[in-house]
């Protein structure tokens, strides 16, 4: 049912239909042009791809073989998603922009914190503001795939002020 060109990830399971409109017998048998070297795909039509490039799917009506649709699909590389800085301190009442960034090329993500306040500035960066001291993980979360995720530490460090008040100046 899909159209042809839809985009999908390595690894990721993606349930396909079919069905055989001009015959009573409905049924389908699911294949790959591209052999198993493109994925796998169940006899209910879930395909997963295994390789990044063009995969064809094809479903072949049972009642007659010589009816069938092809469905391309571009599989792309599974979303890995790192973030930039990793790892940084800062102090309270300072902001840190943080980057995702997948190798996919599909880099939106949900941004969370364990403490301070972060806020999605595009789809691929996030800002955390310090509001107080301590050490927090920023979250990246794919929109995309929830299950990949990645994260960073930010320590925020007590703004330390001085006042200089001699009382008695120092003569020399």
């Amino acid at each position: 049912y899909p159209n042809n060109g839809v985009a999908y990830h390595v690894g990721s399971p993606w349930a396909l239909k079919a069905e055989a409109s001009q015959h009573p017998n409905k049924a389908v048998t699911w294949s790959l042009q591209e052999g198993a070297s493109a994925g796998i795909i169940s006899a209910d039509g879930v395909f997963t791809g295994s390789s990044a490039g063009p995969c064809h799917v094809v479903a072949t009506s049972m009642a007659d073989p010589t009816k069938a649709a092809t469905l391309l699909i571009i599989v792309k590389p599974p979303i890995t998603l790192s973030i930039t800085p990793s790892s940084i301190t800062t102090s309270v009442g300072t902001k840190v922009t943080f980057t995702s960034q997948d190798i996919s090329g599909d880099n939106a993500v949900n941004w969370s914190s364990n403490g301070g306040v972060i806020s999605s500035y595009t789809y691929y960066s996030g800002e955390f503001y310090a509001v107080t001291p301590g050490i927090y993980t920023i979250y990246a979360v794919s929109r995309i795939d929830p299950t990949m995720t990645a994260n960073a530490t930010i320590t925020v460090v007590p703004v330390i002020s001085a006042t200089l008040n001699p009382s008695r100046p120092i003569l020399g």
